[in-house]
């Protein structure tokens, strides 16, 4: 028994999809296993999920060329994908890069070397980017109770070089973006002598406030009664406020809000030696927490929220809720699936 997916697609129940999400810091494997339920509704359920601390697009945002030593890292990371993928009995895959790709000068070199892995890359572009994350992101929070099916509610995704930010209520999609805010951009705009400075932190205010000019004019009329975060950093407060609570997968998590905003208060200025020091935070996002607390604090600040959710579906699950989805109409929107041997 099959299904028509809205990608134009057939599927069929136990078939195994991977989608794999070159990120400018991170890449990662989701194998997913399309099912079918007693009430005869389509979906999905995760297999494995592996991610991989790549940093492709360290230093390549003010030079537009991906480092040769990254995009090796990179090759590593998609050929460890490859085992995975085959020893998990995955048919179909979609492999997805975004900002740091997408903006290279060398893109050419970095695409040939991952379809010689048996990978080939769909690069996409940040509007598909936000309309897929606020896909993902969607499904969790209404997860989360009834009261959030219905209100206006804003996706924040922060990546390394972008970030992705919706603005909806229910089915009516107010605004979707792409900001050229990543953390990795911005480090390497505003060049850090030792570590984040006041300077450098202001100076990375500026450049956010100037970017979210188009989303807050829409936020002014529909605003936000929660931001629902899906990035390394959301996760990583996520496990600083609550280490001892087992997250949920398809659920999104609401952080305390109490104890947020001193969270980041308490962040922003730490250095890095401190910051190492921190049980529960990952020696790879040291680098970034402060400057990806700013952004948070700053987001929240301008929309007049202290509510934020922590989810674990992002870009990856979005398409793969979207290829298994018979109720929307075929699109040719979206990245595809291909097959894979």
């Amino acid at each position: 028994m099959g299904i028509e997916s809205s990608l134009g697609q057939r599927l069929e129940a136990g078939q195994r999809l991977a989608v794999v999400d070159c990120g400018s810091n991170t890449f990662s494997l989701l194998v997913a296993e399309v099912v079918l339920d007693a009430q005869g509704q389509w979906g999905w359920k995760k297999i494995q999920h592996h991610p991989r601390y790549v940093h492709l697009g360290r230093g390549s945002f003010r030079s537009g060329i991906l480092d040769r030593d990254r995009m090796r890292r990179g090759w590593d990371a998609l050929g460890m994908f490859v085992e995975a993928m085959r020893n998990t009995g995955v048919s179909s895959l979609a492999c997805l890069a975004t900002s740091a790709v997408r903006d290279a000068k060398n893109k050419a070199e970095f695409l040939r070397g991952a379809a010689d892995l048996g990978c080939p890359i769909q690069v996409i572009d940040g509007l598909t980017e936000a309309a897929l994350v606020q896909r993902g992101v969607r499904q969790t929070v209404e997860a989360a109770g009834p009261d959030w099916s219905d209100c206006t509610l804003a996706s924040l995704d922060i990546g390394g070089g972008s970030v992705e930010m919706s603005l909806w209520t229910g089915d009516t999609v107010h605004y979707s973006g792409s900001l050229h805010i990543g953390l990795s951009r911005l480090t390497d705009w505003i060049k850090p002598k030792d570590w984040w400075s006041p300077k450098d932190l202001e100076s990375a205010a500026a450049i956010i406030d100037d970017e979210m000019k188009p989303f807050l004019k829409v936020a002014a009329t529909h605003a936000p009664r929660a931001w629902v975060g899906s990035s390394g950093t959301i996760k990583a407060l996520q496990q600083l406020l609550t280490p001892d609570e087992l997250p949920g997968y398809e659920v999104a998590d609401l952080l305390p809000s109490a104890e947020l905003f001193p969270l980041l208060d308490r962040l922003i200025p730490m250095h890095q030696n401190a910051l190492r020091k921190l049980p529960n935070l990952h020696p790879d996002r040291v680098p970034y927490i402060a400057l990806g607390s700013t952004l948070v604090r700053h987001a929240l600040r301008a929309t007049g929220t202290d509510q934020l959710f922590c989810s674990r579906f992002a870009m990856a699950e979005g398409l793969l809720s979207a290829c298994t989805s018979s109720k929307l109409a075929p699109t040719s929107d979206l990245p595809t699936f291909s097959s894979f041997v």
